[in-house]
């Protein structure tokens, strides 16, 4: 049986003691007659307003308490216990205060995941430029200034002054495998 059904149930019990007809009952809380229907036969829930002012009309305290019992809730953000007193019942906090509190949390929360995962990519897009610029630079040393890579490389790039030392030296074994590997391919 949900809520609304026992809710109903109740109300239905509270107006047969009292032997007052439901359309009386309305006018008294300031309801319209088919609301007090639909309460209950357990259709709809009425707003906490209405169920205190029909327990107190009605003088049945077991409505009253269903009703607070109903709308007890744990605040998530201190844990406090609170009555919601929403229409539709779906307070989370006790407070407007720490609705929003929360919600800075909840967005702070986010930033930071987005903030994770956008240093996540930058590292794996750095890994694969790194990657790339020692598989076309063994050597350790950028030597193309026009390469495309070229302002995010993480290679230094060879000055001018130290080419001429470079081409004086003689290219390892490895080396020369390599190059020659590398061209056979193109």
């Amino acid at each position: 049986m949900t809520p609304k059904e026992r809710y109903g149930r109740l109300l239905r019990r509270a107006v047969r003691r009292r032997g007052v007809l439901a359309s009386d009952v309305a006018r008294a809380v300031g309801a319209h007659s088919s609301s007090m229907s639909d309460w209950m036969n357990g259709k709809k829930m009425p707003q906490l307003d209405y169920q205190l002012a029909l327990a107190e009309t009605l003088m049945y305290d077991p409505l009253r308490t269903f009703a607070i019992s109903l709308r007890t809730k744990r605040c998530e953000l201190c844990g406090h216990e609170f009555v919601d007193q929403t229409k539709h019942v779906i307070a989370r906090y006790c407070s407007k205060r720490h609705a929003k509190r929360a919600s800075a949390q909840m967005a702070k929360g986010r930033r930071q995941e987005a903030h994770k995962s956008d240093r996540a990519e930058l590292a794996i897009m750095r890994e694969a430029v790194r990657l790339y610029c020692v598989g076309c630079e063994p050597s350790g040393v950028c030597r193309t200034a026009e390469c495309p890579l070229r302002p995010v490389s993480p290679l230094p790039l060879l000055h001018i002054e130290r080419q001429a030392d470079l081409v004086e030296h003689r290219p390892t074994e490895k080396m020369l495998a390599y190059l020659s590997k590398r061209y056979d391919a193109a």
